[in-house]
């Protein structure tokens, strides 16, 4: 029963809900709210069944059905009118569009022949610009080389001075002051280097090379007169100038490079070790019990460098250590050629002392060239031999 009546209630307000509706949309058919009433004709759920009913509800309703026809054809009316005031908006619209665009094409037109006219110009001031840099390229490559060229005479001036500079103290043996040009006179020549295919450098290159072979020749003369003679290592006494002249010699040797030092101490070892072969050629000069012999030779020699050759070669040259290299060498070949000869005959006890001065002469040897050395002591010689 209770469901019941709840049924009935909810039925008696959907009836009395429409009830209200409708008689708000009659409400709103009045002249006053005719406005709302047309705009419900644009909902999207309208429907004019609906519409015509709430309208005219009843039979009595019709007695005003002039009213709402005159009210529907003003409103017909009005709308026609907003219309053709829209539809004449929209072609004046339309017209002032078209006007509005053509003058909007002519606008970019213009615009693009101005852009064309600023490529133009851009391209027409590109090439002035590269034709100006063209020109500053070429003017200032013509003053590098001009500067090159300006460079190119005086150095060339200089060196011609520098190389007769240096002839004239080839002939004069002016050894000193040949080695400070000559040093000069190698700074010019390395300028040239890149200009070597060039006939004027190839002739001085070669006339400095024919000075360096002179120079060479004759100081080679004056060191053989000054510590040779007759053939063998002998030093004489010179005076003050000419052991200045000799040391003048070495700057000159200096300034010669480095292969013409290493030449000149081969030619100076050669030349002191020749009395030293021809004194040991012979076999009983050769023989093992006469090695004490070779170590005294070279110690007169070391002593004679000492007393002379010392205060006229540079310490940075090691001459006497080039030397007892070079007696070495030769040495060993010696001795080497002694034990062939008696390898079949040979003790061991007459190898003893000889290995024991050779060790001895070693000892000195380094207390000469490695003086702050510490000599470890020897085991027994006869001990290692067994």
């Amino acid at each position: 029963n209770q469901h019941k009546v709840r049924g009935i209630i909810k039925s008696k307000a959907k009836i009395k809900a429409k009830i209200k509706a409708k008689q708000k949309m009659q409400q709103n058919l009045t002249i006053e709210n005719q406005e709302y009433f047309f705009e419900s004709l644009n909902a999207p759920t309208f429907n004019p069944i609906d519409l015509i009913n709430s309208i005219f509800p009843n039979e009595q309703s019709l007695a005003d059905i002039d009213k709402k026809v005159n009210l529907f054809s003003t409103r017909i009316k009005l709308l026609n009118d907003r219309l053709k005031n829209q539809i004449s908006e929209q072609a004046r619209t339309a017209s002032d569009g078209r006007s509005e665009l053509d003058q909007t094409k002519q606008a970019i037109s213009q615009l693009f022949g101005k852009i064309n006219d600023i490529k133009t110009k851009a391209e027409q001031s590109e090439e002035m610009v590269q034709h100006i840099c063209s020109d500053i390229k070429k003017l200032d490559r013509a003053k590098i080389n001009l500067t090159d060229t300006i460079r190119a005479i005086k150095r060339t001036q200089m060196l011609v001075i520098a190389i007769d500079q240096l002839q004239d103290c080839t002939t004069r043996n002016q050894f000193r002051e040949a080695s400070n040009i000559l040093e000069a006179v190698n700074q010019l020549a390395e300028y040239f280097d890149k200009h070597k295919n060039t006939e004027k450098t190839q002739q001085l290159k070669s006339k400095i090379e024919d000075l360096k072979l002179a120079l060479e020749k004759q100081a080679l003369e004056q060191m053989k007169m000054a510590g040779f003679r007759n053939d063998r290592h002998a030093p004489i006494s010179l005076k003050s100038d000419s052991q200045q002249q000799l040391i003048d010699i070495c700057f000159l040797f200096e300034a010669l490079g480095e292969n013409i030092i290493k030449k000149f101490m081969q030619w100076f070892a050669d030349n002191v070790l020749k009395e030293y072969k021809t004194a040991f050629k012979t076999e009983e000069a050769s023989k093992l019990e006469n090695i004490e012999r070779r170590y005294s030779w070279l110690r007169r020699q070391l002593k004679q460098y000492d007393e002379f050759w010392k205060k006229i070669f540079p310490p940075n040259w090691s001459v006497d250590q080039y030397l007892v290299e070079e007696f070495a060498k030769v040495t060993k070949e010696g001795i080497i050629e002694v034990l062939i000869r008696v390898s079949k005959t040979i003790e061991v006890k007459a190898i003893l002392e000889p290995l024991m001065e050779t060790q001895q002469f070693e000892k000195e040897l380094i207390q000469r060239f490695i003086p702050n050395s510490i000599i470890l002591p020897q085991k027994d010689n006869e001990s290692n031999l067994e």
